[in-house]
């Protein structure tokens, strides 16, 4: 009675094993599949031949002619700004309602932009 109870353990086993490659082979498959997706998925800006100037505190007072000084170079054909990179992390705020109480927040995601970056990055709103 042992080596049947025995046996039926390690069936048991066996097809649980199984089970556990089946679901990771298939989830692996599935994670693939999402990150190509992601990777090819047009994101609605264009990424290419951009550069992008982070922490650009230390200059923000002097941003105009740092502006300029970059267009006068006949290979940069537009300049934006904005306080963060498309794509990656987004500030956010909280908002009431008008009318509403306090308790009612929305929380907002923005990108603080200036009226050259939908251009430069050759985005539409709509």
């Amino acid at each position: 009675m042992k080596s049947t109870s025995r046996g039926t353990l390690r069936n048991v086993l066996v097809v649980f094993q199984f089970v556990v490659s089946v679901v990771l082979g298939v989830s692996t498959v599935v994670i693939f599949d999402q990150i190509q997706f992601v990777q090819s998925k047009h994101l609605g800006f264009d990424k290419e031949q951009v550069v992008i100037v982070q922490r650009a505190w230390p200059i923000r007072g002097k941003l105009d002619a740092f502006w300029n000084e970059l267009l006068r170079d006949p290979r940069i054909i537009s300049v934006g700004g904005a306080n963060d990179v498309p794509g990656e992390w987004f500030g956010n705020s909280a908002f009431v309602p008008e009318g509403a109480s306090g308790d009612q927040l929305y929380l907002l995601w923005r990108l603080v932009v200036d009226e050259y970056f939908l251009e430069t990055m050759k985005m539409s709103v709509f």
